[in-house]
């Protein structure tokens, strides 16, 4: 790939803008549109700067081909894809079966009150179990949700990889998106129950992992500050 259609590629692959890379680089727009359009070639200075913008070796910059640890952090990278995804669907599937045991409780068992015969005496035994089933399994996916959410942030700073912004929101997005499509059904057909009901847990563990993501955001933009300070 040519230089200034690989220095264009990297650039929107990071979700920047002309002018953002432009500014860290103390250029105009235009001079770094040249570098894109293959009118004029970087010297090695600003391609070393344009390196560390795009968090790329410079031998993967001029030769395209990555170096051990360059392509040791890719797949790391990869394997953090496949965590974020196992982890989502995870959630997802607690979430589907925590939100059916409820329900079911609710629909095959509503709650009487008053003198109980023997029948419904059974009834409201198997309810009780279907909602001890229920509170555990929310315990458990509240564990799970922390565990799994800090257990990725440990491997992707240990591996030492920065995603860009995008791949960041889509992770948030699939996990809040899992859970909630898991237990709507159930919250828009319960007999008894709000849906609230349903969704308090799902929007619980949404936001305990809002907070995890803004905190390692808030570390990668301090590491950055400091390589920018340093370099």
């Amino acid at each position: 790939m040519e230089m200034g259609k690989k220095l264009r590629k990297l650039r929107l692959d990071r979700g920047l803008t002309q002018q953002q890379v432009a500014d860290r680089l103390g250029m105009t727009r235009q001079a770094l549109s040249s570098y894109e359009g293959g009118r004029t070639w970087p010297d090695l200075q600003t391609l070393e700067r344009l390196c560390a913008i795009y968090n790329v070796s410079l031998e993967e910059m001029v030769h395209g081909q990555p170096g051990a640890e360059e392509e040791k952090k890719k797949q790391g990278l990869r394997r953090l894809k496949t965590g974020v995804i196992v982890f989502a669907a995870l959630l997802a599937a607690s979430t589907f079966l925590s939100s059916g045991l409820l329900w079911s409780a609710n629909r095959f068992f509503p709650a009487e009150t008053g003198q109980l015969s023997a029948q419904e005496l059974a009834a409201f035994e198997q309810r009780r179990q279907l909602t001890s089933l229920w509170e555990g399994l929310d315990g458990i996916i509240l564990v799970l949700s922390l565990a799994g959410g800090l257990w990725l942030l440990w491997q992707k700073r240990r591996k030492g990889i920065i995603p860009p912004w995008g791949p960041r929101w889509k992770a948030l997005a699939l996990w809040g998106a899992g859970m909630l499509l898991a237990a709507l059904p159930f919250a828009l057909t319960d007999p008894v129950m709000e849906p609230v009901n349903y969704l308090v847990t799902p929007l619980y563990v949404w936001a305990r992992l809002l907070l995890l993501w803004l905190a390692d955001l808030g570390l990668d933009l301090a590491e950055r500050h400091g390589k920018k300070k340093t370099g």
